[in-house]
């Protein structure tokens, strides 16, 4: 191996090329300033162990200290925030800003990095845009910087769901129409215009104007097997008077033809092309790209002639052009909107569109009774506990209000954007957000008679369904008030009962609050309630098990260390198995609590292969002849779950999916093997022969779960061969079924 005498020589020189920055970003940090440090004094930011320890140059000109900037960035909630934000620095380019790839591995993004977002947020901080500022906190209460920590953690989490999780800057080509992907999906995608997205009179003279004769391609683009290249846009032309589609099933590279063939319409492609044989619509019925310039850009996202116009008019070359002070005169956003991905030398614009589309939406929000400044605040004074504050900011990015569904459509992600926002606030916090000065009512936040949101049981004690527009991830809560109109209950159990009583996913159930377990030691079974929860009486569960005699095996072995030691630990846990490592990834990339492996049934398990096993061999659960013997037993469980997890969980799948792609179709005999397998030749060896399945060629069955991709395979099912149907078919995942306008309807 060649070797260096610093890491950041070893990346600069192995890893030169490294799109993802990952060898940098993994490199030890040299910590931060103290806390209370002004800005710029010890905080090295993006210094790495094995670099000379020089403070690196600032490239910011000096700020006077009695200019309006001058005083922001000396004040507490300036430094405060970006103490905590320094501090956190590993964490939000190693934990948080992290994208799926199509392996579904979860990496440090190669476009989202902490010093371009904490660039950016200096800029919108201390000068903003048209008199509105990045809000940072208050001054005039102690460590009033945690409010602007709150509005950052909203901003990140609805910024790791909208772009970051995909690695993108450009909006990703994904309506998909007759299963293709039109290319004037760049014009809008859902039936949207993009280019028709107006300023109001009022600020009319700030949109681009829509020029038919420009031409420019995206940077980014989506990175799964055959996904659609970057968004175009450009002129029609007698040669080329319209706009086809991406074909993502086309095979592009075939070595073996005559001549070669290799994909080659970007970097990294494994299938797919750009085929303009034909016109072919989106969504809205467009079919070319001419002036379809104005698709998604930066963070969250920002598009349409009039939001770019703004960007323009206050931050580039507009401004310029009337004689006011701009922070990029040298940009035109109207005439170059690609320059938000594609430069090198402000790689914190991707950030700042989406700071303004912040400052402009979600911080002047005030609707319905809800302002979002007043329910920040109330989030943070109440002990920063619940979701709602953050399921209302969702609602606003997602749906443009914060009730949704509100007339665009129910919220999409929720509870995604929610997981999110706890992650950010963990690692801004540390798990101790510090107290900010005192309620309205002069008591501490979250003190028993404070008026702040808490999870406790409003004035009423009462709990009611939160009506999640997804069935799966609806639950109950007991945030104060109860909404008009909702049904109410004594306890949480009662009602998931009857408010979600059929939900499969059992996510209503497992959010509830769990009464703490036994204390580590404890046999099992005392004290130990396992299913009970917050809002259930607190009876010990009917055992459905029959007793066991001490001196039996399964006595001694329940009544043994290994056993208790494994089983208080697995009880703590089960939260966490059920709600953060039990989870299956739906169509939609979300992650939620899978339907079908849950923590009680494991346990149950678990309780049989320990005790009883078969032929003669147990779960290995630990050893009794050393302290702490059980954690052997737990490192073996955490094994076999990780391996679970990858195998079936994270696909909600007990039966195996057909997954078999043989010319474009999935033969319904995969269910006899797939990639060369046939299942029923798989023979015991001589000596155990006896033991296997015979093979009934007249048994049918038909499985009970299957994948649950747009177009996905049905469950397997086997079955004989008869005069009627001698043979198998296959599954078209291309197929269209549901057709209400067909006659007759299907």
């Amino acid at each position: 191996r060649p070797s260096y005498d610093t890491g950041v020589e070893c990346c600069q020189k192995a890893y030169a090329s490294q799109a993802s920055g990952n060898c940098l970003s993994s490199l030890p940090q040299i910590p931060s300033a103290p806390s209370g440090s002004p800005p710029g004094v010890g905080s090295l930011g993006s210094q790495v162990a094995g670099l000379p320890s020089q403070t690196p140059p600032t490239t910011r000109p000096p700020v006077s200290l009695t200019s309006e900037a001058g005083i922001i960035i000396n004040s507490e909630p300036f430094i405060g925030m970006q103490n905590a934000l320094d501090r956190a620095k590993d964490d939000i380019d190693n934990k948080l800003f992290l994208y799926q790839t199509p392996a579904f591995q979860w990496i440090p993004s190669s476009i989202y990095r902490y010093d371009d977002f904490k660039d950016s947020l200096y800029v919108m901080a201390t000068e903003g845009v048209a008199g509105k500022k990045f809000y940072i906190g208050d001054s005039d209460v102690e460590n009033g910087h945690v409010y602007g920590l709150v509005n950052i953690a909203a901003f990140l989490a609805q910024s790791m769901k909208e772009t970051i999780q995909y690695d993108a800057c450009d909006e990703n080509s994904w309506d998909l129409v007759g299963g293709k992907y039109p290319l004037s999906n760049a014009c809008g995608q859902l039936g949207q215009s993009y280019q028709d997205y107006h300023c109001s009179p009022e600020e009319a003279h700030m949109e681009c104007p829509v020029d038919p004769n420009m031409s420019i391609t995206g940077v980014t683009h989506a990175k799964w097997y055959g996904a659609p290249g970057p968004m175009f846009c450009g002129p029609k032309t007698n040669d080329q008077p319209f706009s086809g589609f991406w074909d993502h099933l086309y095979e592009c590279n075939k070595g073996w033809a005559n001549p070669p063939e290799s994909c080659s319409d970007y970097e990294g492609q494994k299938a797919g092309r750009y085929d303009q044989s034909m016109a072919y619509a989106n969504t809205a019925g467009r079919t070319d790209v001419e002036g379809c310039c104005w698709w998604g850009r930066g963070v969250i996202q920002t598009s349409g002639v009039c939001n770019f116009g703004k960007l323009n008019y206050y931050l580039g070359a507009g401004a310029k052009k009337d004689g006011r002070t701009s922070k990029y005169p040298e940009l035109d956003f109207c005439k170059d909107p690609e320059v938000i991905c594609a430069s090198s030398e402000y790689k914190e614009l991707k950030w700042i569109a989406g700071e303004f589309y912040w400052m402009e939406s979600v911080q002047s929000y005030n609707e319905g009774g809800w302002d979002y400044t007043t329910e920040l605040r109330k989030f943070v004074d109440g002990g920063m506990t619940g979701t709602g504050f953050i399921d209302g900011v969702s609602g606003i990015v997602n749906r443009g209000c914060h009730n949704p569904p509100c007339g665009t459509g129910a919220l999409d992600g929720g509870m995604e954007r929610a997981q999110n926002f706890r992650k950010v606030l963990d690692a801004l916090f540390d798990g101790s957000p510090p107290q900010v000065g005192s309620s309205p009512n002069g008591l501490p936040p979250g003190s028993p008679a404070d008026s702040g949101p808490s999870m406790g049981p409003g004035p009423s004690g009462k709990w009611y369904p939160d009506y999640n527009a997804q069935w799966a991830l609806g639950k109950c809560v007991n945030e104060a008030p109860i909404p008009g109109g909702r049904p109410s209950y004594d306890t949480g159990v009662e009602c998931c009962q009857k408010a979600y009583a059929s939900q499969a996913s059992g996510n209503c159930l497992s959010s509830l609050p769990q009464i703490p377990s036994a204390p580590s030691g404890s046999p099992p079974g005392v004290g130990s309630l396992g299913s009970q929860v917050a809002g259930l009486p607190s009876q010990t569960p009917p055992t459905t098990r029959p007793p066991v005699s001490l001196t039996s095996e399964a006595g001694i072995i329940i009544n043994s260390e290994p056993f208790i030691g494994m089983q208080n630990a697995l009880d703590r846990a089960k939260d966490d198995i059920d709600n953060k490592l039990f989870l299956y990834q739906t169509p939609a990339f979300q992650w939620i609590p899978s339907s079908i492996y849950r923590y009680d049934d494991f346990k149950d398990s678990l309780y049989v292969m320990a005790t009883e096993g078969v032929a003669g061999k147990k779960f290995y659960i630990g050893d009794s002849d050393v302290e702490n013997g059980h954690v052997y037993g737990l490192v073996n469980i955490a094994a076999f779950l990780a391996q679970s997890m990858k195998e079936t969980i994270q696909y909600d799948a007990c039966d195996e999916n057909s997954w078999d792609l043989v010319g474009g179709k999935y033969p319904l005999s995969n269910a006899c093997g797939q990639l060369g397998q046939s299942y029923q030749d798989y023979h015991c060896s001589p000596e155990e022969a006896h033991m296997e399945c015979p093979v009934d060629p007249n048994m049918s069955i038909t499985g009970v779960t299957h994948a649950k991709w747009y177009g996905a395979p049905g469950p397997m099912f086997c079955g004989p061969k008869t005069n009627d149907q001698p043979f198998s078919g296959f599954w078209d995942h291309l197929y269209e079924c549901n057709k209400g306008w067909a006659n007759p309807p299907e």
